[in-house]
């Protein structure tokens, strides 16, 4: 029998800062076969208070590294925007 591959997502929630805000969260988070296994805002590695504008890449790295995959293995990405 043949051993079902788990479906990874990659979420992310970023939106460059515009001209009269201060943009969202940056913020990244891992499922896996629907369940969330990792969460994490980019502010925790950056130290700079909800990190306005910066793409949330230590984060995305920090859950790919908690679910012991890497990019190759996620099947899909969701963005808000």
């Amino acid at each position: 029998m043949t051993e079902k591959k788990s479906v990874y997502v990659l979420g992310i929630n970023y939106r460059p800062q515009g001209a009269m805000e201060i943009g969202h969260h940056s913020a990244a988070s891992i499922l896996k076969d629907g369940v969330p296994v990792a969460m994490c805002e980019e502010e925790r590695f950056v130290r700079i208070k909800e990190a306005p504008g910066r793409f949330p890449l230590n984060a995305v790295q920090f859950c790919l590294q908690q679910a012991g995959i890497t990019i190759h293995d996620v099947s899909a990405i969701g963005w808000a925007a």
